[in-house]
């Protein structure tokens, strides 16, 4: 486990071994003045909920910002498992700059550090939220889940823009009165019987005396009523398996806390209007490749994207034999993505149906993709909502994945689902228990990886049969040029080209499938 997504603080490595054990949110309501930030107010508000390991103390969100896209960096090696997600914002292209930066050197760095491992595979999940968007202010929380082999780690990082600069979390907070709001931070943690790092003076980071501000201020954001809300990141105050922990700072106390950018923040969502930034030509998004560059609440917060009505397009699962028939389904997963509309203009050219795995995140985003997926003739399927390996989640969390995941697809399309595939090709045994039948694959182009269309391409038709379920991925621009080849040699073999449905008819919600069978 390493400090760049929460501290760097070697004190801090002290709790990186102990399971997670609870996620607490926790309230300060303390009425100190900056100058004698330990002072008792009022009596903190606390609630505790059980929480697996490494579950995020993030408060939900609905927040959507028109034009906003969504870059994705996957590799889907079940060994080494990395999901990096990360928006790409309209008018605030500084913003994007400076979270794309974050994002990939994160990556990197966990690349550096881990190896693959099938027994205890590492994994990295990077996932954002909207926790702003007032006025010219669009405030973006970035979510890193950390798996090193022997615990997970849920750390957050709020950037804020405006179009024309950007700040981070710790700058809404005046330099003057980090030390003190860093007190009063580990006052309220401690009130309510956690263990606190070092009892003296706030310290510099790497030091005995405490968590630095830079450290523990990761995560700040406002409130419509003026409150300033901080988000710990796992073992930064308090021992890792406290889990997160939430501090807010009545409004009366954290007015003068604030610097001229935490100020504006302030105004921004005070004012409750509506998300507006210019958008110059040279800010629109352009898709991004794994490493490539992509071309707080309001009052009354914007809803997410509107779909198209749906429109109803053929009926999956009818018209084909496959029991006669040599059939194949063409599969993909992770979007969708900006690529999306390509592949379905080239699968539909050449009249051939696939069965899409869908992040509910992404659906979503792109509505009407999804939309245009049904018109088609194509198969929506649930991939979960943020691509967590569903090994590592509760029941009840695995539960959340997929049903948000398939109530945005009814949402969006009219229709229901319940055909999914978990990332990775991960699940535990209460998977089977989600009421969804759970498709795999018996061919693996290794698209994520190879990232050529040669190469995708041939690993698709080595080792294809009748029923076989090929597995791609329509992130990836490599995939996107490999089909039409792919599709033109399966039928050339005499192939007959179907959905997941039309491939195994009626499913079973719990059992498992990689292809079809004889019969």
């Amino acid at each position: 486990m390493r400090g760049r997504f929460a501290i760097q603080l070697n004190v801090r490595m002290r709790w990186l071994a102990l399971p997670v054990a609870a996620a607490v949110f926790v309230t300060g309501c303390t009425g100190a003045s900056p100058a004698d930030p330990t002072t008792p107010g009022a009596t903190p508000r606390f609630s505790s909920t059980d929480a697996p390991m490494g579950t995020t103390g993030m408060p939900p969100s609905e927040l959507s910002v028109p034009g906003l896209t969504v870059s994705q960096s996957m590799g889907d090696d079940p060994a080494l498992q990395v999901s990096v997600r990360r928006p790409v914002a309209p008018g605030q292209a500084g913003l994007s700059s400076v979270i794309a930066d974050w994002a990939t050197n994160a990556e990197s760095a966990f690349r550096g550090d881990y190896v693959a491992n099938p027994e205890a595979p590492p994994e990295l999940n990077v996932g954002w939220q909207v926790v702003t968007a007032s006025g010219p202010v669009l405030g973006i929380r970035m979510e890193t889940f950390e798996f090193g082999g022997a615990s997970g780690q849920t750390s957050h990082r709020v950037f804020y823009g405006d179009g024309s600069d950007t700040w981070t979390g710790v700058d809404l907070i005046v330099e003057s009165a980090r030390a003190a709001v860093v007190a009063r931070v580990l006052a309220a943690v401690s009130a309510q019987g956690h263990p606190t790092f070092g009892s003296g003076p706030v310290a510099s980071s790497g030091e005995p005396g405490g968590p630095s501000a830079a450290d523990l201020l990761t995560d700040v954001t406002l409130t419509a009523a003026g409150d300033v809300v901080v988000l710990l990141d796992q073992g930064t105050a308090a021992p890792y398996s406290s889990g997160n922990l939430s501090v807010t700072i009545p409004a009366a106390a954290a007015a003068p806390l604030l610097s001229d950018r935490g100020r504006r923040v302030a105004q921004a969502v005070r004012s409750g209007l509506p998300y507006a930034v210019s958008v110059p030509s040279s800010a629109a998004p352009t898709a991004g490749g794994p490493s490539g560059r992509p071309g707080g609440s309001t009052a009354t917060p914007p809803a997410p994207p509107t779909p198209p009505s749906p429109v109803p397009g053929p009926v999956p699962g009818s018209g084909v034999d496959c029991g006669v028939l040599k059939c194949v389904a063409l599969t993909f997963d992770d979007g969708p993505g900006p690529l999306t509309g390509r592949l379905l203009d080239s699968l539909v050219s050449a009249g051939a149906p696939a069965t899409f795995f869908v992040l509910g995140q992404n659906v979503r985003i792109h509505p009407d993709v999804v939309a245009r997926m049904v018109r088609s003739g194509m198969v929506v399927a649930n991939h979960t909502w943020d691509h967590r390996d569903l090994k590592r989640l509760t029941l009840e969390e695995s539960r959340s994945e997929v049903d948000r995941t398939a109530a945005e697809i009814t949402r969006v399309t009219g229709t229901s689902t319940i055909l999914m595939r978990p990332p990775y090709g991960s699940y535990a045994p209460q998977t089977t228990t989600l009421g969804q039948s759970i498709i795999l694959w018996d061919v693996d182009t290794e698209d994520w990886k190879n990232r050529s269309a040669a190469v995708t391409t041939s690993r698709a038709l080595a080792t294809v049969r009748s029923g076989s379920i090929i597995l791609m991925h329509d992130i990836h621009a490599s995939t996107v040029e490999a089909v039409p080849g792919i599709v033109a040699a399966l039928k050339a073999r005499g192939f007959t080209l179907v959905t997941i449905p039309q491939l195994l008819g009626s499913t079973t919600p719990g059992k498992v499938y990689t292809r079809r069978t004889a019969g």
